[in-house]
């Protein structure tokens, strides 16, 4: 005499989530390595960079020519 097999419930739900979590897992992924910038910047991607170095090379000029403009004073 065989044994009767009970019938298997297959968490269906379960699959389904796990199988949308790795999906998410791998679009996360492939986003972080399409994020990066195409072309580097001179000055980094840091926005106002542009303006400190102008602001900087205007002060270290001021230092460097306010005594010859002291003489004529």
């Amino acid at each position: 005499m065989k044994a009767e097999k009970k019938p298997e419930v297959i968490e269906l739900d379960r699959y389904r989530k796990a199988a949308e979590a790795r999906a998410a897992r791998e679009a996360a992924a492939r986003a972080a390595a399409a994020k990066r910038p195409r072309s580097e910047r001179m000055l980094g991607g840091q926005r106002h960079a542009g303006l400190w170095l102008i602001l900087v090379l205007l002060i270290v000029a001021l230092v460097a020519v306010m005594p010859r403009l002291m003489k004529f004073i």
